[in-house]
């Protein structure tokens, strides 16, 4: 059954996140309980995330008389998460993002640009007993990305 509700939400939440700058990351389900990731290119309020769960919870009630049967939990990804869909990795560009491949290899570099099925990363080398880095521009398909998150100092 959550599984057909996830799927409904998906349809009713398309339509309310194109009239703002929000996006939808990522939808999970576990028993009566679901989970719902929005994120915008600026970072999402409390309020936009109760406005959406109220949103939600009426088409709930109207379409399926469900309402009560299900929790709905929206809020952002949160700043540690991994980057799960493009918009995510546009609101990056800029940002420095720790990179795990497929293959295990792990790369830290300044996320530069993205495009369709790739992203392009600057990574920086420092050179021993020298004050000198090598610096390079890599382009990484995203089907081969394993998990990013944004590398944050603090």
């Amino acid at each position: 059954m959550a599984a057909i509700i996830i799927t409904k939400i998906k349809e009713w939440l398309q339509p309310k996140l194109e009239e703002t700058s929000l996006f939808l990351v990522d939808i999970k389900g576990s028993g009566n309980k679901i989970e719902i990731f929005i994120d915008g290119m600026e970072n999402i309020t409390i309020d936009q995330c109760a406005s959406i769960s109220r949103y939600l919870d009426e088409y709930l009630d109207k379409e399926t008389g469900l309402e009560h049967q299900f929790n709905l939990e929206v809020s952002s990804p949160g700043m540690l998460s991994p980057l799960k869909v493009r918009q995510q990795f546009v609101k990056r560009i800029g940002q420095e993002l720790d990179i795990v491949m497929l293959d295990g290899e792990k790369i830290i570099g300044k996320l530069l640009n993205i495009n369709e099925d790739s992203i392009m990363v600057e990574t920086r080398e420092k050179i021993k007993k020298s004050k000198e880095e090598i610096i390079e521009t890599s382009t990484i398909n995203l089907d081969q990305i394993k998990k990013a998150t944004v590398n944050f100092k603090f």
